[in-house]
């Protein structure tokens, strides 16, 4: 079995504490790229990712070389001035980056594309709240359809290369939320199995060490859970067909409506078009 790459706040008495481990590291402040980077390397920590989340606007950060070689996943409140944003692209285009915005922002789908269309990674930030499914929608036509070149979209890029009409498919490891693979560790060292396990307090092991024999049981037990849990419930995800991508990760926004159905069951059908418009070989009349 795969090593689990462990999601910690960024302490250095924490970060001594899990020294030799693969670590995706949460920080709040893009200033504090190279400390981080510093002290992963004096722990001998493998450094999967750094997971900024500034509440600040792209355009607001100043990007600095000192970012070259650090994989980031930069999440953002809205683009910005696009004029702001020129101005750093070509160095933006040469970071080992992926931007999140979230669809809440100012022209938030907008923003997303225009980065895209510039060759800058990104990745659609759903929120806590209920999305805006017709923006989504829109995103994802473009970013299985557009017509030019862009760079990846997801999670509709991790999609197209994991999505299987005949099983589950988890794109939670986007957001470095997918129990088995990113367990979360909080600042006293206690393991929970995601984002939401960790702010309710609920945690499956009280150290890294327990957390080794105790990560797979706990993850298939939640994922068993999970499924039990709507399916005993005679409500919409019970019947949805688009569960087998949501999983019902938006159960929560629905109120009545039902556009989290519309979005994921559009998302399996355009997955399936565009595999079929790539793999159709069609041999033109010759003269």
């Amino acid at each position: 079995m795969t090593a689990p790459v462990l999601v910690c706040p960024f302490q250095e008495e924490l970060l001594a504490r899990l020294s030799g481990r693969t670590l995706v590291i949460t920080i709040d402040d893009v200033r504090d790229i190279p400390r981080v980077l510093e002290k992963a390397r004096l722990h001998s920590i493998r450094v999967h990712c750094l997971d900024v989340r500034t509440r600040l606007p792209l355009t607001s950060l100043t990007v600095s070389e000192e970012w070259r070689g650090a994989p980031l996943a930069l999440h953002v409140s809205e683009l910005g001035r696009f004029r702001e944003v020129v101005r750093q692209l070509a160095l933006l285009k040469q970071l080992n980056i992926r931007i999140y915005l979230p669809l809440s922002a100012p022209a938030g789908s907008a923003g997303i594309r225009i980065l895209s269309s510039l060759g800058v990674s990104t990745a659609v930030d759903f929120g806590d709240a209920k999305p805006d499914w017709d923006q989504a929608g829109d995103l994802l036509a473009y970013a299985l359809f557009g017509l030019r070149p862009h760079a990846p979209i997801e999670p509709f890029q991790f999609l197209i290369s994991q999505y299987d009409q005949h099983q589950e498919t988890d794109f939670g490891a986007v957001y470095f939320d997918e129990p088995a693979k990113y367990p979360h560790v909080n600042s006293d060292g206690r393991i929970a199995l995601g984002r939401r396990e960790m702010a309710k307090g609920l945690f499956f092991a009280e150290s890294i060490d327990e957390a080794d024999s105790l990560l797979s049981e706990a993850a298939e037990r939640k994922k068993h859970e999970r499924r039990e849990k709507f399916f005993l419930m005679n409500d919409g995800c019970a019947y949805c067909q688009g569960w087998r991508v949501c999983l019902g990760t938006f159960a929560h926004t629905r109120n009545g409506a039902n556009g989290c159905a519309r979005f994921f069951s559009e998302v399996m059908d355009s997955i399936e078009r565009f595999r079929s418009l790539r793999e159709r070989k069609t041999e033109l009349w010759q003269p």
